[in-house]
């Protein structure tokens, strides 16, 4: 059977064949050349799916980072009440060291690392603007 492959491929045969991505299938195709190399794998699905499955992903994470903000309001409330700083650098970096254990790629670790240290930075500014709001009303 492996010597009909390269047959195949002298007749510029094509092989299909599909894979299971998360909430959805795609079907691929592979062309065999001539010389019987595989040519470019093409994806049936197109690139407006593709568009569509990523704007679906980028609001997953527009909640969860919603979510995380609400959160972010009740820790500030807590430190504001026990006297707790707002910035405690050692929690930061046992979060990004906890994320870069956990990563399952394909991002690498420094990539993860440089998008939380982000996300944190801005988190850390949305307490402080919170706690400095609460503070203000509980003065008026």
């Amino acid at each position: 059977m492996g010597s009909q492959i390269p047959q195949r491929a002298a007749q510029g045969e094509k092989k299909g064949g599909c894979a299971l991505i998360p909430f959805q299938l795609i079907l691929t195709h592979t062309q065999l050349t001539n010389e019987g190399t595989l040519g470019k794998e093409t994806n049936i699905m197109g690139l407006d799916a593709l568009r569509d499955r990523l704007d679906i992903i980028d609001e997953r994470i527009l909640s969860l980072l919603s979510e995380r903000a609400k959160v972010i309001m009740q820790v500030a409330d807590f430190k504001r009440h026990h006297n707790i700083p707002i910035y405690v650098p050692e929690r930061e970096v046992s979060i990004i060291e906890r994320l870069r254990m956990a990563n399952p790629g394909p991002l690498p670790g420094d990539s993860i690392e440089r998008i939380y240290v982000n996300i944190l930075e801005e988190m850390r500014k949305f307490e402080s603007e919170h706690s400095s709001h609460e503070e203000e009303e509980r003065l008026f």
